[in-house]
């Protein structure tokens, strides 16, 4: 019997599949083990359930449950009062500057929502915040009006940070949502708030559903507003409570694992209503083959008011933050405008930033992690796509499940567990760089399959048979057929993944060290420290580099798109 040489195609393909099992898989066990384990990882111990014991019979767990779903189902809510009502004044009317909306939900997306808290903060806080003083100078209020530090807060800020992805989502739901129901409820007299409720929401029911569950999925799992705003406050949530655990000394790693594996299995089970709802959507079909025009509603006198909605959603979510985050960088110490203040302005603090011990070397690794991340999933996932949408191997499409699963790992879980799988391993990467990288590639991973399997199947597949008839091997023809044709879908993944690995902080929270350390992390410390000069300008930084990054790059893919 003769050995034959596997072919390079089959070796990389198993390859694949094996790295991706390992990515998404050693991880959730690790969680899963060191969630029955009486002993710290690598140490050996027996198995039991006092972690689970201690957890669920803690007095406290009933006030952290009872906030993290009332900051979660708070922030979706509002978050989605201004996001549909932004999307329908786009979609169905006639507000001048309707379209400035696109712009708005871009510009939002680039300040990441640590930046936005801090300036917040800033603006609200019940000492030192801008509006608290200027309300208390012109008005002479005994106490602050306004105190950030309350759940009414917490929801406020993290609602504003959900409303660009919603708002995009219901937008381009109203947009192919044929609109003659609606102008048949008008033709009958149906008033406009008559129509949105009776015709309008009905029928946006599942993208609407899906937008919610989307949002509430993401607040679960979301650590910078909650840790910036309710760690002060002791109001805490079980991102807040699973990075306290693993601060104090010595750190409960049981009782972090169960917690972890609480708030993932609310994640899982938010994934699963998302994605059935997202099946289900054929029920509300109203786009058919018979052509239609949508007509924008004339709104009199009142189209001024929407034009004003949208430019006050972008002074709160943008502009605001962004001038106090300026006017705090240009300051020796924070302090209210004045001729005073004024004549103290300098770029001293952006010296002293760059000066900071382990601000350069910060930037340095963001920039390497989201280059290299950004290469590394985008490649992995192209072919991980390929094996789903192209190629005949048993077992594809768990792949394509196991690839997805990320998505539905909060990003402080996947930290933890990250943390468990190479304490117990003998793999020295704990505290490196190298364990970064892996978190970013498992955790962007399901965007960057989404977005290639998407890419790839608007391809046929007749030019790839034409490659390999004229005799090119496979890998010759991902590389010169598939590659090239896949240029835009790489690069609009790539941007995606490069901008939030540059914000990230909930995964990077538990697993940094002062060698591996990141700019958001940099920014993080430096607000704890209470040197809120040098905040603002790190954060000044950090989105002008974000905001180049994002235009420089969306018109690049669009050109690409085009040729």
């Amino acid at each position: 019997m003769t050995y034959r040489r596997p072919r390079s195609d089959t070796v990389l393909l198993i390859f694949t599949a094996a790295l991706v099992v390992y990515l998404v898989l050693t991880p959730l066990g690790m969680l899963i083990w060191n969630s029955f384990k009486a002993t710290p990882p690598g140490v050996p111990g027996p198995l039991t359930l006092d972690n689970f014991i201690n957890a669920y019979l803690d007095p406290t767990l009933y006030p952290l449950v009872a906030n993290s779903f009332l900051y979660a189902t708070g922030s979706t809510v509002f978050a989605f009062f201004i996001a549909f009502t932004m999307a329908w004044l786009v979609e169905r009317t006639n507000a001048p500057l309707r379209d400035l909306a696109y712009v708005i939900a871009i510009v939002s997306t680039i300040i990441p929502g640590m930046i936005a808290s801090i300036a917040w903060l800033m603006l609200l806080h019940p000492r030192i915040g801008l509006v608290n003083r200027a309300l208390i100078n012109i008005f002479g209020f005994s106490e602050p009006p306004f105190n950030i530090y309350t759940m009414t807060g917490m929801i406020f800020i993290g609602g504003l940070r959900h409303v660009p992805i919603m708002f995009l989502l219901l937008a381009g739901a109203l947009r192919s949502m044929d609109p003659s129901l609606e102008e048949s409820a008008a033709t009958c007299g149906s008033g406009i708030s008559a129509t949105l409720r009776r015709i309008t929401l009905p029928l946006m029911l599942p993208a609407s559903a899906a937008a919610m569950i989307y949002s509430f999925i993401n607040a679960v799992e979301a650590f910078e507003v909650p840790a910036l705003i309710g760690i002060p406050a002791r109001i805490y949530v079980f991102s807040t409570k699973i990075y306290l655990v693993m601060h104090q000394s010595p750190p409960d790693y049981g009782l972090s694992a169960a917690l972890g594996m609480t708030v993932l299995m609310i994640a899982v089970v938010g994934t699963v209503f998302y994605q059935r709802v997202l099946t289900r959507g054929e029920r509300y079909v109203t786009v058919t083959g018979k052509g239609y025009r949508p007509r924008a509603i004339d709104l009199g006198k009142g189209r001024y008011l929407g034009t004003v909605f949208l430019f006050t959603f972008l002074f709160l979510d943008v502009i605001l933050p962004m001038l106090v985050l300026v006017w705090a960088s240009l300051l020796p110490y924070y302090q209210v405008p004045s001729m005073r203040a004024f004549r103290s302005l300098s770029l001293a603090s952006y010296v002293n930033a760059l000066k900071y011990p382990g601000v350069l070397q910060s930037a340095q690794n963001s920039l390497l992690l989201s280059v290299v991340g950004g290469c590394i999933t985008m490649f992995l996932a192209a072919i991980i796509s390929w094996i789903v949408v192209r190629s005949k191997v048993p077992g594809r499409r768990l792949l394509d499940f196991l690839a997805f699963t990320p998505i539905a790992v909060p990003g402080i879980v996947m930290g933890l567990a990250l943390m468990f799988v190479y304490l117990n391993l003998p793999i020295p990467i704990y505290g490196t760089i190298w364990i970064l990288l892996i978190a970013f590639v498992t955790k962007y991973m399901p965007w960057a399959t989404r977005n290639t399997n998407a890419g790839l199947l608007q391809i046929h597949k007749e030019l790839e048979e034409a490659s390999e008839v004229s005799g090119a091997s496979w890998w010759q023809t991902f590389r010169r057929v598939l590659v090239p044709l896949l240029v835009a879908t790489f690069a609009s993944g790539f941007l995606y993944i490069f901008s939030h690995i540059m914000r990230e902080i909930s995964t990077a929270i538990l697993l940094y060290s002062p060698k591996s350390n990141l700019l958001s992390i940099i920014i993080w410390e430096l607000w704890q420290a209470g040197t809120i000069a040098e905040v603002g300008a790190v954060s000044v930084m950090l989105v002008l580099l974000l905001g180049v990054v994002t235009f420089i790059g969306r018109k690049y893919v669009g050109r690409l798109s085009v040729s």
